[in-house]
């Protein structure tokens, strides 16, 4: 009898990773670091209200969100860069 093992989806757990990943905005201010909070600071100044109350309002940061997803295209971070960042702020 031969039993065929599945090999794990890679895409899938990572899926399934990114939907669960979140933090506190002090967490994801202190990952990102000075320098990348000063850009989204910035943008944050000429951004509409709606991303305005985003920013500045939120009480949890989620991965898969498309306005953590738009800043983090804004600030030229990589998904591989961002999911690293909420790694390391979960850590904190």
């Amino acid at each position: 009898m031969i039993i065929k093992i599945k090999a794990p989806d890679t895409a899938a757990m990572l899926a399934a990773e990114r939907e669960g990943m979140s933090c506190t905005p002090l967490q994801g201010k202190l990952a990102i670091g000075e320098t990348l909070w000063t850009d989204v600071v910035a943008y944050s100044a000429t951004a509409p209200w709606a991303q305005q109350m985003v920013i500045d309002s939120a009480n949890t940061w989620h991965r898969n969100s498309e306005d953590i997803q738009f800043i983090g295209y804004l600030l030229g971070v990589t998904d591989e860069q961002m999911d690293n960042l909420f790694r390391f702020a979960a850590t904190l």
